[in-house]
């Protein structure tokens, strides 16, 4: 077992998750009922969705079957993936006491040389990590408190407050004459379907790329995806369905496209260059 410490003192925007509870039970009640709402707001810490930091945390495994673990001291304190929960991890949180405790197969973390570091699972490890003096960043909570309909949204500002928009600019258009066609032509109906088709065919494609990109990375990565190539996420994924063991329901036969992995990477700023 081994910890690492820091200072307790925080910034007035970051609060200890007890005085959070006492927050949430100043909007809905009683603390048994702040405690259920605290609960729910795991699913956001999972997605990464709120922000957190500890003042101590704990790591117990086999740090000889495992020596990559002496790297989680610092690897692990805010990553999404310690209020992940599956068939094979679980959470166990005392949110009065501002402590959280992660149970799962974390064998340490991985490293690229450049600052980023990802989890490393094994399913033989067996390993405990204990965080105390949490604290959740107060405005992202807030805003996750008023997703979910708890807690009333801040008024908009008058419009006499609001800057007054500048007039638009309008675009120069330059018309070239085309040769005139029959509406009534054969030529005219076939080159429209045609290209009604081919718009309808290319925003499929890449609409149902991107729909699915975002949660299997999610589910795949837990919530710490690391810089790749387009190559290695269209692998992983490709894995992951041949194994069958993906729990996002996909389309039959769809398969991930490359360009999409690319373009999803990209916007993450998780494209790895090669």
């Amino acid at each position: 077992m081994a910890q690492t410490e820091r200072d307790d003192s925080t910034p007035d925007s970051w609060r200890l998750v007890g005085a959070e509870l006492a927050f949430v039970a100043e909007l809905v009640g009683p603390e048994e009922r702040a405690i259920e709402i605290m609960d729910l707001l795991l699913d956001d810490l999972a997605k990464g969705l709120i922000r957190w930091d500890c003042a101590k945390l704990t790591v117990d495994g086999d740090f000889q079957a495992h020596p990559a673990l002496r790297t989680t001291y610092a690897a692990a304190r805010g990553r999404a993936f310690f209020w992940h929960r599956d068939e094979h991890s679980r959470v166990s949180a005392d949110w009065p006491r501002s402590c959280v405790a992660w149970m799962g197969p974390l064998a340490g973390f991985g490293s690229d040389g450049r600052g980023n570091s990802w989890p490393i699972f094994d399913p033989y490890a067996s390993t405990s990590l204990t965080a105390s003096g949490i604290r959740f960043h107060h405005g992202v909570v807030m805003d996750r408190l008023m997703a979910r309909g708890l807690m009333p949204r801040a008024p908009a500002p008058p419009p006499s407050s609001l800057p007054s928009p500048e007039p638009p600019i309008a675009p120069r258009v330059e018309t070239v004459p085309a040769a005139p066609v029959s509406q009534d032509s054969p030529e005219s109906e076939l080159a429209s379907t045609a290209a009604a088709s081919t718009f309808a065919t290319t925003k499929q494609r890449v609409g149902s790329q991107e729909q699915w990109l975002v949660p299997l990375a999610l589910e795949i990565y837990l919530g710490d995806l690391p810089l790749l190539t387009p190559a290695e996420l269209q692998r992983a994924i490709e894995a992951r369905q041949k194994a069958k063991s993906l729990k996002t329901s996909l389309p039959p036969h769809w398969v991930p496209n490359w360009e999409a992995c690319k373009r999803f990477l990209r916007k993450q700023g998780k494209l790895r260059p090669r």
